[in-house]
């Protein structure tokens, strides 16, 4: 008898510590736990994803592109821009469209849409391209203006030859001010050139300030990251070398105050392990105004989309000095890092795309480390799978309780090249209802895996 009850004990004893840990360690999966998939979508147009955002009471706000079709040849010439809202544990809402003046996105244009959640402004910003000849004006408009009405901002000297608009970003400060950045990409003494110009909208006029030199561009073009501090100060970081071979180092500014043509240049610490090409991938400030530099490399002379090429991926973060700390390498990968987000605690996230099974990961630093990621959509046997949903272009937001909301395209034809009904889908919590599940997909719904290391092994 003493047996079993010494037994009974330390069993019960072990259930307890077994029970404590659970409720005291949560799911270290807990963005994404009991996510659900809910199709958006449902036509034969392409549908493109353009922002989705959320708000301080955690209400979603998804802005996408759908496709008009000609209706003699069938051809996708142009897009409309609508968007849905989900309120806090509530339903996606019906569609909605922004009804621009004219197509900004489609053939021969450029632009972007973007949301200041503080304010509940949307804001566009677009330019129009043809190839060889360009339109030479740079146009924004926002909800604020009557009719949609676009305004020019910039524009090119008389029509130059292949020069053009491209590669913008947007974000917000605490005041409202607009800020943006875009290349002007221009052709001189025979070759493909780009300078990177920034503005904002904080006077009665929009003051616009070149922050890199002419930029040698090849047959391609860099990359540009804006954001800024509550009080209007920028930081930027872009690709100042595209083709530099071992060279490579992204380039960071900042300026001292909002409007200051004081820009400071800072060098970011390269990586010890000798790289072909390196380049920035995402900047962020945080709620503390500290500044997140996520940047990637590749060892190979070709940096394509190759089987076997390795990608590595490295973390900064400036401490209060502005001296950067880093950098941290992210687990070696054969993925793209897709998009990133802050939270109010300043930790960031990470989310990874694999282009080879198109299966999706994720991973924190909550602990003080990247941890290794896991995966969120699919499994590897599915994600390749021809007759499966190939997800695409996923964007994610955190909400107040720190669940996952995720967004992105799928298409049962893009593997052969067609996107002619590629359709949004949300990722995320269950709402009041369970009608809208997407049962015929339950092949992306989460799964539970094994703890790793198991403590109790």
């Amino acid at each position: 008898k003493m047996k079993r009850v010494i037994t009974f004990v330390i069993s019960y004893s072990f259930l307890w510590i077994l029970w404590t840990f659970l409720i005291l360690c949560p799911s270290t999966k807990a963005q994404w736990d009991g996510g659900q998939i809910l199709q958006l979508t449902d036509d034969d147009l392409p549908n493109k994803i353009v922002g989705l955002y959320i708000d301080d009471n955690d209400k979603l706000y998804l802005f996408y592109l759908e496709g008009v079709r000609d209706t003699i040849t069938g051809f996708v010439y142009d897009y409309r821009i609508l968007y849905i809202t989900k309120e806090k544990g509530g339903q996606w809402s019906q569609p909605e469209g922004i009804q621009t003046p004219v197509y900004i996105f489609g053939q021969n244009r450029r632009g972007g849409l973007w949301m200041d959640t503080k304010t509940g402004i949307i804001h566009i910003l677009y330019s129009t391209w043809a190839g060889d000849i360009y339109d030479d004006t740079l146009y924004y408009t926002n909800s604020t203006i009557s009719n949609w009405e676009f305004a020019k901002i910039d524009s090119l000297p008389g029509q130059q030859w292949h020069a053009d608009y491209s590669v913008f970003d947007m974000e917000f400060d605490s005041m409202g001010n607009v800020h943006m950045v875009w290349h002007l990409n221009f052709d001189s003494i025979g070759y493909r050139w780009y300078k990177v110009i920034y503005a904002n909208n904080s006077t009665d006029e929009w003051v616009k300030q070149q922050v890199s030199p002419p930029i040698l561009a090849g047959g391609g073009r860099g990359a540009s990251y804006l954001d800024v501090q509550k009080n209007g100060i920028a930081h930027i970081v872009y690709d100042a070398e595209p083709y530099c071979d071992l060279e490579c180092r992204p380039s960071y500014v900042r300026n001292d105050s909002l409007n200051s043509t004081n820009w400071i240049t800072d060098t970011v610490p390269k990586p010890a392990r000798p790289l072909w090409h390196y380049w920035p991938d995402a900047l962020k400030v945080d709620a503390n105004d500290r500044v997140h530099l996520l940047t990637g490399g590749c060892i190979e002379e070709y940096c394509g989309l190759e089987p076997g090429n390795s990608r590595f991926f490295y973390y900064y973060k400036q401490a209060e000095d502005s001296i950067w700390q880093g950098p941290e390498l992210l687990l070696d990968s054969t993925s793209y890092w897709e998009a990133i987000f802050i939270d109010t605690n300043s930790i960031p996230y990470l989310a990874e795309w694999d282009p080879f099974t198109y299966c999706w990961f994720f991973t924190d630093r909550k602990q003080g480390f990247w941890r290794e990621p896991y995966q969120i959509l699919g499994t590897a046997s599915i994600c390749n799978d021809p007759t499966s949903i190939y997800p695409q272009d996923f964007s994610f937001v955190l909400d107040s309780q720190g669940r996952g909301h995720g967004v992105f395209n799928g298409s049962v034809f893009w593997f052969i090249g067609q996107d002619d009904s590629l359709e949004i889908f949300y990722y995320g919590p269950s709402a009041n209802s369970v009608e809208d599940t997407l049962e015929d997909y339950n092949k992306f719904s989460s799964e539970l895996y094994q703890n790793s290391p198991n403590p109790f092994n």
